[in-house]
């Protein structure tokens, strides 16, 4: 049973896990072990293991690599749609250019 507000009383609830155990998980998480079976095994869910990882810093490299790479891809691909678009324009005034030719 999940304990919430009951008839005005504020109930808190407590971390069964001290902070030496969250940090040996997280370290186990990261030595390679399977979430899902690293969750089960603690009885965890996969967004506890993820708000520990927020709480211990670690998501945020990963978000700002995550991040930079996406940057940089979307750059190259403005550039390859810009080229492309100057390319259709100059194909575009070629086949112009012949047709005004066929017809005189």
């Amino acid at each position: 049973m999940r304990l919430g507000v009951q008839k005005g009383i504020r109930v808190t609830f407590t971390n069964k896990y001290s902070e030496e155990v969250i940090k040996a998980i997280l370290e186990e998480y990261h030595s390679g072990a399977d979430r899902a079976k690293l969750c089960r095994k603690y009885k965890i869910t996969p967004r506890t293991l993820f708000r520990w990882q927020e709480k211990a810093g670690e998501n945020r490299p990963k978000l700002l690599r995550l991040s930079s790479k996406l940057h940089e891809e979307n750059a190259r691909l403005k550039r390859l749609l810009e080229e492309k678009i100057i390319e259709n324009e100059k194909l575009i005034s070629l086949l112009r250019e012949k047709s005004v030719m066929i017809k005189k």
